[in-house]
């Protein structure tokens, strides 16, 4: 048998569910995310999920305003603990964690410093006070750095 959870987003659901795997039972919800969840990924060393929303609505090629968010999930509490703005960074989507340098990238659509073009940008967290002990956030700590 399977144990653990699988965490699903849902785009034009604007929600995040977690699965049990051994039974297939959704567990829990998170309603009302920044429109457009659109990228989940799992940080290990934080136990925190990131979700890059990529619009305000629509899809790649009909959409509205690009968004510049990523929010940050504590899989535990089931709860948004803080947002990223990505900002010069525009529609974020893939995203991949460089545990070495303690970086988190993620390729975009466009950025406002540029001609609209697309490319992969990264975010640091800074000198472990990202997640400061007892696991309390500080929003201070993570910061988007370039484009």
């Amino acid at each position: 048998m399977t144990s653990g959870t699988l965490a699903v987003i849902s785009q034009s659901g604007c929600s995040l569910s977690f699965f049990s795997l051994s039974s297939g039972t959704r567990t829990a919800l998170i309603p009302n995310l920044i429109a457009e969840p659109h990228e989940l990924l799992h940080d290990l060393k934080r136990n925190l999920l990131y979700v890059s929303h990529a619009y305000r609505y629509g899809h790649f090629w009909v959409h509205g305003e690009s968004s510049h968010e990523i929010s940050v999930i504590d899989p535990v509490k089931k709860e948004v603990v803080d947002v990223i703005d990505t900002k010069p960074v525009l529609s974020p989507h893939g995203m991949w964690l460089d545990e070495r340098r303690d970086l988190l990238w993620v390729s975009y659509e466009e950025c406002e410093d540029e001609k609209g073009e697309g490319g992969v940008g990264g975010g640091e967290f800074g000198d472990e006070k990202y997640c400061e002990e007892g696991g309390e956030w500080d929003e201070d700590a993570c910061e988007f750095v370039y484009c």
